[in-house]
Formats: structure tokens, sequence, C-alpha cells
């Protein structure tokens, strides 16, 4: 419950101080794995658990991606978990290429039993872990600005999960270093008038 408080607070990049006094170590011990693995990569500014905390500072309840202009609690709640969570599986993924520059291939597959294993630890709810993990899983998905991947993709991921999953890319994203933080957030936005476009006309995605 504490956890929760501070993530969805107006200011839960104070979960870095709760790792420099331990606290992590003994309530989350992943994310410390996650803030000692390095990320040598030309999109990346900071070590997995840094670049973690960033991303959920950058997931916000009022977004572009919310029907309404603004996540309910609920959905507010299950974003922050996920980009809590987002990257748990890179530590486990990490591999380094001849050049020097890492690369954690599956990390999104591989994170979804260290996301159902740590809320359940957490007594998160049923719905929670589900939607959190659902999250996770796709959260890297490559999307395509055109209307056949958008169709493909809503039937793969699940329509409903597009708002959460597109807010949550986009705070991922701003967490990276340029030029992906300015170049990847147009591309989103095409991605997302694709799909409110057929979601408009009602078209058939499943």
């Amino acid at each position: 419950a504490e956890l929760t408080k501070l993530l969805v607070s107006g200011h839960p990049e104070r979960l870095r101080a709760a790792y420099e006094c331990g606290i992590t170590k003994v309530i989350l011990p992943e994310f410390d794995r996650m803030c000692e693995t390095p990320q040598q990569h030309p999109a990346h500014y900071a070590s997995v658990g840094l670049h973690t905390l960033d991303t959920v500072c950058f997931v916000q309840r009022r977004s572009e991606y919310a029907e309404d202009g603004c996540f309910s609690g609920d959905a507010f709640r299950y974003l922050r978990l996920a980009a809590l969570l987002h990257d748990v599986g890179k530590p486990a993924c990490r591999s380094t290429d001849e050049k020097g520059i890492d690369h954690f291939y599956g990390h999104g597959e591989q994170g979804v039993e260290s996301v159902k294993r740590i809320l359940r630890r957490l007594k998160a709810d049923n719905g929670t872990i589900d939607t959190v993990a659902r999250l996770v899983r796709w959260h890297d998905y490559r999307f395509v600005p055109e209307e056949r991947p958008v169709r493909r993709a809503m039937n793969k991921i699940g329509a409903d999960l597009f708002p959460l999953l597109f807010e949550l890319r986009r705070g991922d994203i701003t967490a990276h270093a340029e030029p992906y933080r300015t170049e990847g957030p147009e591309t989103l936005r095409r991605v997302w008038q694709v799909y409110l476009g057929i979601k408009s006309r009602q078209e058939c995605t499943s």
C-alpha cells in the first residue's frame, strides 16, 4: 500500500531514496538489480533502474491518450506500476555485442513472469496483475503508422489496452536519450491517429 501511494503521488522519484537507504532491497529487490544493470547503448543515458525511475515520472495522469484527457485512479495505478516494472526482465536478458553495445532481446516476455511474481508478493489483486503484465509484455511493441499493421496490433494486443499502452510508451520514449526522445513521440501520435480512425469506423479487428 505504501509503495502504491508513493508511485501515484506527485513525487515518485523519491523511490530513489528508498533504494539508497536499502529499503527496496527488502521490499523490491528486483529494483536494486535493475539499478545495478548498466545500459551501454546510444538510446540510453542511465542504468535500467534510473531509466525506470524517469519513465515512472514521465507517465502522467493527464494525457493525450486518455479518452477524457485524464486516466482514472485505477488506470493511473496500472500505468505507474507498469512503468516501474516495464524493464524488470532486462537484467536477465542483457547481452553485449562485439562493439560493446548492450542488448536486451526478449525482455518484455521475460518480464511477465517476474511481474506476476512481484505483484502476488505485494498482494495485488488479479485485475492489477493481469493488466500490468499485459502492459509489460507489449510495452516495446514496434508500431507502424498504417491501417493494416495497426489493426493487426489491435487484434494481437487488445484494443482495450491501447490508451494505457500508448501513455506507457510515451513515458518510456521520453526517458531515452536524444534523438530517440524527440523522434519517437511523433511516430506514436501518427499510430494513435490511425487507431482512432479504425475505432471511429468500427472496423473489425478480431
